[in-house]
């Protein structure tokens, strides 16, 4: 069957990778192939003819580029009112405007940008970001938004150039930037103040610099070779300052690389020096140079936000000691006795089992007796809780204080010895005990605890659980097991705290003693439960803890900050933890504490002494115990880390699951509920998502058949041969990628959204252009002797075109925003036009 002229692609048109016999003899290779094809050829283009087709290729960028640019800032002003996570990271670009510190989950990077946009726009990081709904009235948010359309913009390109390279094919870079360009889903998360605009921009210039330095491997050590070498590296740091999805980018591109330095090591014609050339190019630019500018990002961040703000709870003590504002800044303590704030040093032993305190670092979180309202798993909701904790909380609802803070704070260094006097108990990595009345508070079964029917004429138990934020009243006594003398009595001389103590730890504000026994906790089976007993300081022998100090490094003295120590229940034998278990709403969904039985050293049963307070000795500043910028920056990222894994979704909240995603089973309100609201709804292209679902399948089907047929050694004609190594090279590098970027999610704890699918919708979209592209030019090769055989792969893929662009015209109104009648309504523009009963627009 002869071949058809002018309508595929010929081998010698790719530019050949190394193979088994190094790139010599790839090179070699393509030149018998590309003069095979020469002698095929009838004439070779004139230079005009070169220069023509060069310019119809810059031009085709540039239009490629201006739609993109032109459907991102179509409308951007609208709404003009807070949509979704603009809430979250507006605000967070505000703070970066303010200097004040925060927490999120994520690495800084794309806040820092986005605050650095509004920054130079002109917004002055006045306005709240509370909620959903807000209108920005008259401040400057477009700075920001525009920010991130201008990133999520040159997508398009990027995977333009990307797929150009990878297929040396116009129309299969031509139908990859129609998918992108036309996607609502990808138009709509590039409009708003996000990061994922920002974390796909770099993601995409990451690929495309990957893509680049391959194709200068006939090159090395070239001009062009070290830009988009070391171009690869800055946009990983990117990537992974964004998010640390990031790191899917990172593995593909270190799995390219390794394929790549296997291939130069098999070369023989290669020294072992310019091996290691090559190797130390790729360390360089791959390795050091990333993790150079991901770790400046962290500099820069704690450099700016340098005030005291809402993350403050969730680092150290001595790291908020760094903070302008913070009750710790500044500030001094006794040398020797304290007020006590215990710290957990890890709560990667907690088991995590309900929902939204997953979203909490074991980090600066306070034991409470507060039976004020529970904690929402928003992040903003826990900052505006922490607010409302700063008021007295015997102002709230008339009633005396209830509250047992306990502090359990990460170790760090101090000269400072415990004494015996008051103690507050803060965990370094989560929550700290609170106590509830437990007559109101626990259901029946729990309220008829043994020390009830045991001693009738005292008050009930209080319910000790862990709670997040700090309050003055954290107090505890410390005190010796067998007596009642006040520790802070002028008379009495300073007695330290040392290892092996037995004492009691009494909460000030109620008179309760600490306390556990031989009853089941609520929620931990084979765990004892932990309360809050007696009056006035009287209680039993269930109220006895001792003391013990892990490892010993610094002595049988209790040092502030630097002792990591247990609580030892002299009776039972248990230590003191908590669970990481919510309680239900009998609990103001507050966290566990107990007691357990297993006496194995758990990182969620060692505390430190944080704060202290004592008149009868002199102060010593606590700037000594501010951490270097190392260990700020290894606690940051384990604050960071087990926030993500404590993502959970509350009951009822609208989430997703991965499987749902390439279906595009369900979408997002960004904005707006009802007919009178200004709707925008997240949603991809039904015609671009299911295409690419089908592609996928497609090129699994065809991919594996001609890799069966090359390697049970079939002889292609040279043009099959050169499209089947551009399905195979081209396309499994873009699945790859597609790969990386979407099955990793089924095996994450989190809750998830649908949002998290967009980087790989990128790539399945590179894929379906290469795929589409390559069949169309097989069945033109393989119908060559029909007179209209050429026109197949025209046909074919200005169907692809216009059927893509008259889908978005039909669904664009998700995307720019709908007011009016629902879908349901046949007078709605988006009438007929739910098709999946899952989408709620």
């Amino acid at each position: 069957m002869p071949p058809a002229t002018g309508g595929g692609l010929a081998e010698s048109e790719l530019r050949p990778r190394r193979g088994r016999c190094g790139p010599q003899a790839a090179r070699a290779a393509g030149r018998d192939v590309a003069a095979e094809a020469a002698a095929r050829s009838p004439k070779r283009p004139a230079r005009g003819s070169r220069r023509f087709e060069a310019a119809g290729r810059w031009a085709l960028l540039a239009l490629v580029t201006l739609l993109s640019f032109a459907t991102r800032f179509h409308r951007l002003a609208e709404p003009p009112h807070i949509c979704w996570d603009e809430t979250h990271f507006g605000k967070m670009g505000s703070y970066y405007i303010n200097r004040t510190f925060f927490f999120d989950v994520h690495p800084p990077l794309g806040k820092m940008l986005i605050g650095l946009a509004g920054y130079l726009s002109g917004y002055d990081g006045t306005f709240l970001f509370q909620k959903p709904g807000d209108k920005y009235e008259h401040h400057s948010y477009m700075g920001m938004r525009g920010f991130c359309a201008f990133l999520g913009s040159w997508l398009v390109p990027f995977a333009y150039l990307t797929v150009l390279d990878l297929s040396k094919s116009l129309s299969a870079a031509l139908l990859t930037a129609a998918l992108l360009t036309f996607d609502t889903g990808c138009l709509t998360l590039s409009q708003y103040i996000l990061l994922d605009p920002i974390l796909m921009f770099f993601i995409m210039a990451a690929m495309l610099s990957m893509v680049k330095y391959n194709s200068c491997a006939n090159r090395p050590f070239s001009a062009p070779w070290w830009f988009w070498l070391s171009l690869t590296g800055v946009s990983l740091a990117g990537a992974l300052g964004v998010k640390f999805v990031g790191l899917f980018i990172i593995l593909q591109v270190g799995l390219n690389t390794i394929a790549d330095l296997w291939y130069l090591f098999g070369d023989l014609s290669l020294s072992l020096v310019t091996v290691g050339k090559h190797l130390t190019a790729r360390v360089l630019c791959l390795i050091v140079l990333p993790l150079a500018l991901y770790t400046a990002t962290f500099a820069v961040h704690f450099m700016v936000l340098s005030k005291s703000g809402p993350g403050d709870g969730f680092f150290s003590s001595a790291f908020q000691a760094r903070l302008s504002g913070n009750n710790l800044h500044n500030a001094s303590i006794p040398e020797r006795e304290c007020l006590w704030a215990f710290t957990k040093v890890d709560g990667r032993g907690a088991s995590w089992e309900l929902n939204w305190k997953r979203r909490m670092p074991w980090k600066d979180v306070w034991l409470s007796t507060d039976r004020g309202e529970g904690i929402s798993d928003r992040r903003d909701d826990m900052i505006k809780a922490e607010d409302r904790r700063k008021t007295p909380p015997s102002t709230r609802q008339g009633r005396p204080c209830q509250h047992c803070w306990a502090a359990l704070t990460p170790l760090l260094s101090s000269s400072s010895n415990v004494a015996y006097p008051v103690i507050t108990v803060k965990t370094p990595n989560g929550p700290s005990p609170s106590a509830l009345p437990q007559a109101t508070s626990y259901p029946r079964h729990w309220a008829l605890s043994a020390q009830c029917l045991l001693f009738p004429p005292l008050p009930p138990p209080t319910q000790v659980t862990t709670y997040l934020h700090k309050d003055y009243n954290n107090l505890w006594i410390i005190k010796k097991h067998n007596t009642n003398s006040d520790p802070l009595d002028p008379s009495f001389p300073v007695e330290f705290v040392r290892h092996g103590d037995i004492i009691r730890l009494e909460h000030k504000e109620t008179s309760r003693n600490l306390h556990s026994h031989y009853h089941e906790a609520p929620l931990t089976r084979k765990h004892y439960q932990v309360t809050g007993y007696g009056i006035n300081g009287t209680g039993d022998s269930n109220d006895f803890w001792r003391i013990e100090v892990v490892n010993r490094k610094f002595g049988n003295r209790i040092k502030v900050l630097r002792s990591r120590i247990r609580l030892i229940h002299l009776v039972t034998g248990c230590v003191l933890g908590s669970s990481g278990k919510v309680l239900p709403k009998w609990g103001w969904e507050q966290l566990e504490v107990t007691c357990t039985p297993y006496l194995k050293e758990t990182l969620n049963s060692i505390w430190n002494v944080e704060d202290h307070i004592n008149p009868k000795l002199p102060n010593i500043s606590l700037n000594v115990l501010q951490p270097s910028f190392p260990e700020i920056l290894l606690e940051s990222h384990m604050v960071m880390i087990r926030g993500n894994s404590g993502l959970k979704p509350k009951d009822n909240e609208f989430t997703s699951k991965p499987w749902h995603w390439p279906i595009n089973y369900q979408g997002l309100r960004f904005s707006g509920i009802n007919d009178t609201d200004f709707r925008v709804y997240l949603l991809g292209n039904p015609v671009v998502w299911w295409l690419n679902l089908l592609s996928i399948a497609l090129y699994l089907l065809s991919g594996s058949i001609i890799a069966i047929a090359i390697q049970r050694g079939a002889q292609l004609p040279a043009e099959v041969a050169g499209l089947s190594q551009v399905l195979l090279r081209g396309g499994g590098q873009v699945l790859l990628g597609w790969t990386l970027h979407y099955f990793p999610f089924f095996l994450m704890g989190r809750v998830l959204y649908f949002h998290h699918y967009f980087p790989a919708m990128l790539f399945s979209s590179m894929l379906t252009g290469i795929l589409w592209d390559t069949l169309l030019r097989l069945c033109a090769w393989g119908l060559a002797s029909w007179p209209l055989a050429r026109g197949i792969h025209v046909v074919g893929i200005l169907s692809l075109l216009l059927g893509t662009a008259y889908s978005f015209y039909l669904f664009h109104p998700l995307a720019y925003g709908m007011v009016g009648p629902l879908a349901q309504d046949p007078q709605s523009p988006m009438a007929g036009l739910r098709w999946l009963d899952s989408w709620d627009f």
